[in-house]
């Protein structure tokens, strides 16, 4: 293959990681904003029973984390191509970045976590709150209904 047109294949794919890694960020405040604004109606909405903007917001953070694997996921296959292209240049910039970053983190005393594994623990704590509240909800619901209708709960 000629070099130029090598050089040109790589220099284009290096750029669709750019986009794909814009396009992550963009998903993330996506999520975010409507993760907030499903929060948000908890107060902001009083007649609407509280497990409903906590449910919508448990369903887009689960979705929200899916989407943040895929990328993952992406970004890994993404890069073993550019490893590939780069095998036949000359010089092999990203793989030697790589390199020299697996080797400081191997001396490091604590090493460093992906950008994506601390990405992933946003929604999981969004998850495990959202789950617990609704435990919370349904067994008040349940003592309530308990103590209305059989009246063994205690307030």
């Amino acid at each position: 293959m000629d070099p130029n047109q090598l050089a040109g294949i790589y220099h284009t794919y290096v750029e669709t990681i750019t986009a794909s890694e814009y396009r992550r960020q963009q998903t993330t405040a996506v999520f975010l904003a409507l993760i907030g604004a499903a929060l948000a109606g908890i107060g902001a909405l009083k007649a609407l029973p509280t497990f409903i903007p906590i449910l919508a917001a448990l369903v887009l953070a689960v979705l929200w984390r899916q989407k943040i694997h895929y990328f993952q996921r992406l970004a890994k296959a993404k890069w073993a191509i550019v490893f590939e292209l780069e095998d036949l240049l000359p010089v092999q910039p990203f793989k030697n970045e790589y390199a020299k970053l697996k080797e400081t983190d191997a001396s490091a005393p604590t090493p460093s976590r992906r950008l994506t594994d601390i990405e992933k623990m946003v929604p999981t704590i969004v998850i495990i709150f959202c789950l617990g509240f609704l435990i919370y909800e349904i067994v008040t619901f349940s003592c309530d209904w308990f103590s209305w209708n059989l009246r063994i709960c205690k307030p």
